[in-house]
């Protein structure tokens, strides 16, 4: 080979291996970037608390999310679990992007969204529980175990809420057997009603809350106080429920009334038609002392609803023949 071509080839070889050399370099450094940019994206997502998952997970989560509506479970959701979220903080990660998406603005997709991880027969194995407060999000929203048992007690409620009989089944002489998650005890109907038309007071119903099915700590001094008029001789009017004697300000989700003729079992008849225009309220009986002494006619505390129910009469033909008996029901307390 002549000292030409050697040179030559001598330095086509070099270039080769410089050039190799620079790419695997270059290769290498880009490696060291793109490693050094997750590592930084990880701990700025911890930080924040709201590390993105893939658009795809998120979706199938969200997805999941099945099951009918409950209007007693939706309201008892909204002013429970759903109100503290909103305080807690959580809706930063949980109303924005991060499944399960039950915190975002639309209550109805945010109830959907949470479902999926509650426990509905085992309420304390509630993954929500779970994670209230074990760190998960980095912050300081969802850091402190103490707000474990405040969660708990939330999922509790809407799980009774969620899993209470909307229309109860019939049972002797016409009279529901079971009810809704919360229930009073009965309550005879006053022999002589305020008619409709009359200018005189309407005649009261007050249900003791101390006997309430299961207890409820904040009302065991209180009492519930019904409104009722006799509307044609056929049928009763009921009116402006309120709450009396209650400690702290109480959420109330769906009241159903029940009526049954004092002959009968069970709890009652709600009136398929007209006797279930408070089955799905919501409302907030704010603290109210309770008199020493109870007046005969209307107590002044806030009404839980201004919408009249009405309910036929089951004891006879006229209103006054037997008294009634009536019984009422709360889809959630909290």
């Amino acid at each position: 080979m002549k000292f030409i071509d050697l040179i030559k080839n001598l330095t086509t070889k070099t270039l080769a291996v410089t050039t190799f050399t620079a790419k695997t370099l270059a290769t290498k450094n880009l490696a060291t970037l793109l490693l050094t940019s997750v590592i930084l994206f990880g701990a700025i997502s911890l930080n924040t608390g709201c590390a993105q998952k893939p658009a795809a997970q998120q979706n199938a989560n969200s997805s999941s999310s099945t099951g009918p509506v409950s209007a007693a479970g939706l309201a008892a959701f909204q002013s429970g679990l759903y109100a503290f979220a909103q305080t807690q903080g959580c809706a930063v990660c949980h109303g924005n992007s991060n499944a399960p998406l039950f915190a975002v603005t639309d209550v109805n997709a945010a109830y959907l969204a949470a479902k999926p991880f509650v426990n509905f027969t085992t309420p304390a194995s509630s993954l929500i529980i779970t994670y209230a407060g074990n760190g998960h999000c980095g912050g300081t929203s969802c850091s402190s175990p103490a707000i474990d048992p405040t969660v708990q007690g939330l999922i509790t409620t809407w799980v009774n809420a969620e899993n209470a009989a909307p229309p109860p089944a019939p049972g002797p002489g016409g009279g529901a057997t079971s009810g809704p998650a919360y229930m009073t005890g009965s309550v005879s109907l006053p022999t002589t009603l305020a008619t409709l038309m009359s200018s005189a007071t309407p005649s009261v119903i007050r249900f003791q809350l101390s006997a309430l099915k299961p207890a409820v700590a904040s009302l065991s001094n209180a009492i519930l106080e019904v409104e009722v008029r006799n509307e044609n001789g056929n049928e009763y009017r009921f009116a402006n429920p309120k709450i009396a004697g209650n400690t702290v300000a109480v959420n109330i989700a769906g009241l159903h009334l029940y009526v049954r003729s004092a002959a009968t079992t069970g709890i009652g008849n709600e009136d398929p038609n007209t006797g279930l225009a408070w089955a799905t309220i919501t409302g907030t009986a704010p603290i109210f002392a309770r008199p020493g002494t109870l007046p005969a006619g209307p107590l002044g505390a806030t009404p839980l609803t201004t919408t009249p129910l009405f309910d036929p009469i089951q004891g006879g033909s006229t209103i006054n023949v037997t008294p009634d008996v009536v019984t009422i029901g709360f889809g959630a307390i909290n």
